[in-house]
Parts: C-alpha cells; sequence; structure tokens
C-alpha cells in the first residue's frame, strides 16, 4: 500500500475513534478498529497499514498484544480528520438530502436519554449512519431497518422499523460485500438462538485494574443477505420503545453483556 493510501486509512480510523469517543485513557482493541475498518469498506490489509501508519507516527501506542491507546498528537489528528469528514459529510446531505423517513426520526426522539451506553443519533448523523456505504446502516437500510443510535466504544447498533415496535441491536460487522448481489452473506452472533450462553470474561481497565463481567455469548450464523436474514440477524433488545424506555437500566445491563 502507498503512504497516501496508509495515511487515508489511518485517517479513517481516526474518524471511527472519534465518532464513539475513544479518549487517551480508553483502550482500543484491534480487532475493534478492524471492525471499524470493515464496516467503512476498508480490507483487513488496509486497516492493519492505517494502523502501523499511526504507530509509526506516534498517533497510537501499543499495550501488550491486543491494547492500543490514543496519544495526545492522536487526539489533535482526530479533531482535525473529524473536522475534515464534517465539511464532506455536510457536502454530501446537501447534494442527496434527507432519506431517513420522519417516523425514524420520531422514533429516535422518543428513545433518546436513556440508557447512558448509547449514544443517540443527532439529525445530521441519523442521515450519516444510514448513508449508502456505511455499516450497517447502509445495509439495513435496503430492507427497512434503520440505524438511531451506536453503543459508545464499539459502534454496534440499536436499530428500529417504521412498521415494527421493537427495538433491535446489530453488530457492525455482521454486515458487509456487495448489497446487490446474489450471492452476499451475513455473519452474525445470535443471541436468541439455542446455543447462547453467558461467560465470565475479565477485562482491564485504563488504570490496569483487571474485572470479571458476565458476557452473552451466542453461536456464529451465516445468512443470506435477504429481507428474511436481515430480520433473523436482529436481536431484540425490546418489544417496544415504552418498554424499552421504562426498563432503561436493564436495558443497559443487557447491551453490557452483548457489547
Amino acid at each position: 500500500m502507498t503512504a497516501s493510501k496508509a495515511q487515508e486509512a489511518a485517517a479513517a480510523l481516526l474518524e471511527a475513534l472519534a465518532a464513539f469517543r475513544f479518549t487517551p485513557q480508553q483502550a482500543v482493541q484491534v480487532a475493534t478498529l478492524h471492525g471499524f475498518g470493515r464496516a467503512f469498506g476498508g480490507g483487513h490489509c488496509a486497516v492493519d497499514d492505517g494502523i502501523r501508519y499511526l504507530l509509526d507516527n506516534n498517533l497510537l501506542v501499543r499495550d501488550g498484544e491486543v491494547d492500543l491507546y490514543l496519544t495526545e498528537l492522536g487526539c489533535e489528528k482526530m479533531r482535525e480528520a473529524v473536522g475534515e469528514a464534517g465539511r464532506l459529510a455536510a457536502e454530501r446531505r446537501q447534494a442527496r438530502g434527507t432519506k431517513v423517513p420522519k417516523v425514524i426520526r420520531r422514533k429516535r426522539d422518543a428513545l433518546a436519554g436513556a440508557p447512558r451506553q448509547v449514544n443517540w443519533c443527532d439529525d445530521d448523523r441519523l442521515d450519516d449512519e444510514n448513508m449508502e456505504g456505511v455499516g450497517p446502516g447502509g445495509w439495513l437500510n435496503v430492507f427497512g431497518w434503520y440505524v438511531i443510535g451506536s453503543v459508545a466504544g464499539s459502534g454496534n447498533a440499536i436499530v428500529v422499523r417504521a412498521d415494527d415496535p421493537a427495538v433491535y441491536y446489530a453488530g457492525q460487522e455482521w454486515y458487509g460485500g456487495d448489497p446487490t448481489a446474489d450471492d452476499t452473506t451475513i455473519d452474525f452472533e445470535d443471541f436468541g438462538g439455542s446455543g447462547a450462553r453467558l461467560e465470565s470474561v475479565t477485562l482491564k481497565d485504563w488504570d490496569g485494574k483487571e474485572r470479571v463481567v458476565q458476557r452473552l455469548k451466542g453461536e456464529w450464523v451465516e445468512a443470506p443477505f435477504t429481507a428474511e436474514g436481515v430480520r433473523r440477524s436482529l436481536f431484540q433488545l425490546a418489544p417496544s420503545i415504552e418498554e424499552f424506555r421504562a426498563r432503561a437500566d436493564e436495558m443497559g445491563a443487557l447491551i453490557d453483556k452483548i457489547d
């Protein structure tokens, strides 16, 4: 990969880190960066070259095999990348007009505010998250689903549909490829299937302290990229917006278990 391509990949990764509010005190794992790359159409090699560029230029530092941290210089460059991305996004919005239906915006308004684990989309970001080529919204939109929020730190999505009262979760790494091709598939973690189970996982916080948490793990399933396949991939958090809001603390705890 050329230096300019590696720099472009690095800029895209910085934009993703900014979108999910990463700070120098918060570790980001290599696998998470690869998920960001796939969601925005980048290949495995492109993400590796972008990470290498960030490390070589002291924008990221490594702690062990999997954890990376932003430097102060990385934060500065991240803000610059966000500014440029915002300018380009504004141009795209003006060119294409609004595509997210009003009923989806009303559902977003009804949900916004809780729980703390979710960054709810403002009007501009709502359009950006559901733009063609952006994962997972650009793929979900094909069958009438819309991303209205993302889980802080991961980019996985909270999803609704105009004619469905429930609130759903979708992993940003589950969708990819050409949405118009007949052989495109979805690879998703089936949290609601018979193989789902709770596992104890040890996490290390930014200050080095370890803690044990419970994580819900599901079997990985491959499904065709069809209306039924997409519907099957979505994990229902609550059967209605009203119940999601009434049980906000429980919803937050559930998101922590699966995200």
